[in-house]
């Protein structure tokens, strides 16, 4: 359900599912996912400024779809995940900074496919706490002309894996000097790399 505040919660504890049949998909708003029963499927591709999953161990399938998260104000992470399952099937995460006018952290999860919008002046950045694992199992792609930071200089860096592969289209990536990178598939840079 839609409420007036600009949120979206979704609190059943049966099957549910997610369909925006709009031409131009702009953000639900802070999207809440507070409910204990089976898995809650994605039918559409939807965009959210954020989207948490709270208690009652939910369960969220994207299948093939794409979950845009697009950041607000009141948060740098616009991914929360202190509770439940997200089952990224063959689906994309995309952190898109557009129009944003502040950074955003990546949570430390399983993505299949990531994709990461990047903006003038702004950095997505790789790690928040030691000891973390960003993991994509299939391919990792990076666009926009700002920087994907996993190089804080302290110990938060991020152990970023790709089994994939991992292609800068433009944009700047800042590999960390501490934590392991893996690429399994092929690496690409038309942008920067250091």
């Amino acid at each position: 359900s839609q409420v007036p505040d600009n949120q979206f919660w979704l609190q059943s504890s049966g099957a549910q599912s997610i369909t925006d049949n709009r031409t131009v998909k702009t953000p639900l708003g802070h999207c809440h996912m507070d409910y204990a029963g089976t898995a809650v499927t994605l039918n559409t591709d939807i965009v959210c400024n954020q989207i948490s999953f709270n208690g009652g161990n939910p369960s969220f399938a994207l299948g093939t779809r794409k979950l845009t998260l697009r950041g607000s104000a009141a948060t740098s992470m616009p991914l929360v995940l202190t509770g439940g399952v997200l089952n990224m099937g063959t689906g994309t995460i995309e952190y898109d900074m557009t129009g944003s006018s502040f950074d955003f952290d990546i949570t430390p999860a399983t993505y299949y496919n990531l994709n990461l919008i990047t903006l003038t002046g702004r950095k997505i950045w790789g790690g928040t706490a030691a000891a973390q694992t960003i993991t994509v199992t299939n391919d990792l792609t990076i666009t926009g002309n700002g920087t994907f930071d996993n190089n804080t200089g302290g110990n938060t860096d991020a152990i970023l894996d790709v089994d994939g592969n991992f292609t800068i289209s433009s944009g700047t990536f800042l590999s960390s000097s501490s934590s392991a990178f893996t690429v399994g598939g092929n690496f690409s840079n038309s942008g920067t790399f250091t």
